[in-house]
């Protein structure tokens, strides 16, 4: 049968992704991640992926549209 695989989606500059010290999203939390995947010997049994710009519409899909219009007009 067909084997499937899980992938790890990343950015190539998330790391420089810095929303203060108090945010739980933070550089030092996505390279612990990722330290984390190569000690456990599991990085190699995933599918690295590089994340794609999502689409007007597809932010749409999860948000509210008028929220999603106002983020895009301040942009």
């Amino acid at each position: 049968g067909r084997k499937l695989r899980t992938a790890y989606i990343t950015l190539h500059h998330c790391d420089k992704h810095d929303m203060g010290e108090a945010h739980p999203e933070c550089p030092v939390r996505l390279g612990a991640i990722r330290d984390r995947l190569i000690a456990g010997l599991l990085l190699d049994y995933l599918r690295c992926v590089e994340a794609l710009p999502a689409t007007r519409a597809q932010v749409k899909a999860v948000h509210d549209s008028a929220y999603v219009d106002s983020i895009f007009a301040k942009a």
